[in-house]
């Protein structure tokens, strides 16, 4: 997990890479990488833009609770573990999950 600061003239932005642990990683696992990237957000000023980028992992599906942090065109049904936790990690600190906002070619068929 890394992250730069890009100073600009009105606002600074601030993107943040990171490789979450796979879904069949242990628990404390998952869980200290979460607390690592939240304490990351939490520590980086709040008038920057924040853009979270990185392999998370995770499946995100088209659950209807989670529709205002994510868009309609995911290519999975229900999410996986780690797309849970992605979800609730961007509903808490208030981003979108844009990966799923715009629609792509299914290549799991």
């Amino acid at each position: 997990m890394c992250y730069i600061r890009i100073a600009g003239r009105i606002f600074d932005i601030i993107i943040i890479n990171a490789y979450a642990p796979t879904e069949e990683k242990e628990e404390n696992l998952k869980n200290e990488f979460y607390d690592d990237l939240e304490n990351i957000l939490d520590t980086t000023t709040n008038s920057c833009i924040k853009i979270l980028m990185g392999d998370f992992n995770a499946k995100i599906g088209k659950e209807d609770m989670y529709r205002p942090t994510i868009g309609p065109n995911s290519l999975h049904d229900v999410s996986n573990d780690n797309g849970t936790r992605l979800i609730n990690l961007c509903l808490a600190k208030g981003f979108t999950l844009s990966s799923t906002y715009f629609p792509r070619k299914d290549k799991l068929g």
